[in-house]
């Protein structure tokens, strides 16, 4: 799959500035480029806020949807919330 910010050549412009490419530490098992396209991936900040299942699956979804899910991730996220605020008033 060719990164469709680079398109290959591992860097690009921006704004005038030649930047390099993340897509070159990309992984799809351990680098997703879903995951990475923010800068820091969403596993270590869920287990360093000792986060629950629930509360990361919020997190995962929230910062991947614009690259992989779109409004089904959106959903994901409201869904793990919607539990998350029903168990918080229990």
């Amino acid at each position: 799959m060719t990164c469709d910010k680079c398109h290959g050549n591992h860097f690009y412009s921006f704004r005038g500035q030649i930047i390099t490419c993340e897509c070159v530490d990309q992984n799809e098992i351990t680098r997703p480029r879903h995951y990475t396209s923010g800068g820091d991936e969403p596993f270590p900040f869920i287990k360093s806020w000792e986060m629950n299942f629930a509360e990361g699956n919020v997190l995962k979804y929230l910062v991947r949807y614009k690259e992989k899910g779109g409004a089904v991730d959106l959903e994901k996220a409201r869904w793990y919330l919607d539990q998350l605020i029903r168990e918080s008033k229990e």
